[in-house]
């Protein structure tokens, strides 16, 4: 949790105490948000100006009152321990995502195999219908034209394409090899655009909850076995 106690600090009124003042508030005001990226950022700014209002007085060389330079020590010390709090934070949503990313990749290798396999599965069961059912269909044609030898030859074996397009048709019907292609190729995609969010937060660009990406994943996996395995 963050520490609630950073805010405004009434300093001397001047230039160099109100920028000092500005950004502790601002400061403050990511520590509200818990956004640790934007505490970090912020707390190294307040850092460098405190530090140098500390050890050289202003930036211009200039004298600063005893008030003033109290008041940027306190600051330094408080941003100081801010940066460390975020860094920490960081470190600890980094680690953590990185194994949520592998799971994550793990499962989105299996989605993508089965996005491939039904796809594969769902052209060829089509294919071999739609001939089967041509060849079935052309059956009475062929045998009324003995001078096509060649595919006078396929007579014998139309029974067996009848049963052929039969048990494709029931399999097509009862495994939906397309509806499964489809919706193996959503989760793929879903499972990818996780994988780049989580890439991205282990990088250091973004602020997030690591475990919810552990409760979508979860989520996903239910919803992909109601809709896509028999």
């Amino acid at each position: 949790m963050v520490n609630d106690g950073v805010g405004p600090m009434e300093v001397p009124n001047d230039l160099l105490a109100a920028e000092i003042r500005s950004l502790r508030e601002r400061l403050f005001a990511a520590t509200q948000a818990h956004d640790w990226i934007l505490i970090r950022s912020r707390a190294k700014d307040l850092s460098a100006l405190a530090a140098e209002v500390v050890q050289d007085g202003a930036p211009e060389g200039e004298a600063v009152s005893t008030e003033t330079r109290q008041a940027a020590q306190q600051a330094l010390e408080e941003a100081k321990r801010l940066a460390a709090a975020a860094e920490s934070r960081l470190a600890a949503l980094g680690a953590d995502s990185e194994g949520v990313l592998e799971e994550v990749r793990e499962q989105f290798r299996v989605w993508r195999r089965g996005t491939r396999n039904y796809g594969g599965l769902s052209i060829l069961v089509r294919l071999s219908l739609l001939s089967s059912t041509a060849i079935v269909a052309g059956t009475t044609n062929i045998e009324g034209d003995p001078g096509n030898n060649i595919l006078q030859s396929l007579v014998d074996w139309t029974p067996l394409f009848a049963i052929a397009a039969a048990g494709l048709t029931a399999l097509d019907t009862w495994l939906k090899p397309r509806d499964k292609w489809r919706g193996f190729m959503e989760m793929r995609d879903r499972a990818r655009a996780m994988m780049t969010r989580l890439t991205t937060l282990r990088d250091g660009k973004v602020e997030a909850d690591v475990l919810g990406y552990l409760d979508q994943l979860a989520e996903m996996r239910t919803e992909h076995r109601d809709r896509n395995v028999i």
